[in-house]
């Protein structure tokens, strides 16, 4: 993932000089996080069809709202691993979109590692949210949000999420953030519920290098 951040001339030059010819660090291919004013930077040098437009949100510890009912919320651990892929591999069409990690991914040890919490109905698990980074700055990124299609519209999504949340925060971390699509207001409304502000908003998506950069 190339996550831009920081001053604009800057973003621009290091653009320029990992995308030249002779560069050892040229890649072809990208998923990339982009804020509006980088966005035109990274089109400079790659095609970008369809970007998602997104919304990053966050929430401090005095905006959680510690009075959400999180009982049917489990810690999952690496012997969840394979009932967590199967929580995405039963979704819907289209649930993945391109760019998007493959569930194989999640293996024993990122539930290890990471923090991440369930929710399981009859002993299956339905819904998933867990940690992309936890930072010694104290920021954390809360991500891999996913329910199953027969389980969708019980706020289970939203349990999963005020868990991960609640447990970050409770290790002393001063910002959690997560990114969302701006056209999905269900899910932007369910975060909200939580405590989470839209903070900015950001572009993300797969793109392909053009190799002659105008």
């Amino acid at each position: 993932p190339t996550i831009s951040a920081g001053d604009t001339e800057g973003i621009a030059a290091i653009f320029a000089y990992l995308t030249q010819p002779d560069s050892t660090e040229t890649f072809s291919t990208i998923f990339y996080h982009a804020t509006p004013e980088h966005f035109p930077i990274v089109q400079r040098y790659f095609d970008t069809p369809d970007p998602m437009s997104m919304w990053r949100m966050t929430v401090t510890p005095e905006r959680f709202r510690r009075d959400l009912p999180l009982d049917h919320a489990v810690r999952l651990t690496g012997a969840d691993a394979a009932d967590a892929q199967a929580v995405f591999h039963s979704g819907l069409p289209g649930d993945l979109t391109p760019g998007n990690f493959d569930p194989a991914s999640i293996q024993p040890d990122l539930l290890d590692s990471g923090i991440f919490y369930g929710v399981k109905v009859d002993g299956r698990l339905v819904a998933i949210a867990g940690t992309h980074i936890i930072s010694a700055e104290g920021i954390g990124v809360v991500g891999y949000v996913f329910t199953s299609a027969d389980a969708r519209g019980k706020g289970y999504a939203t349990v999963c999420t005020a868990a991960v949340t609640r447990d970050l925060l409770d290790r002393g971390l001063d910002l959690v953030a997560l990114n969302v699509k701006q056209d999905n207001p269900a899910a932007v409304r369910a975060y909200e519920k939580i405590g989470y502000v839209r903070h900015s908003a950001m572009y993300e998506g797969t793109a392909q290098h053009r190799m002659k950069c105008v």
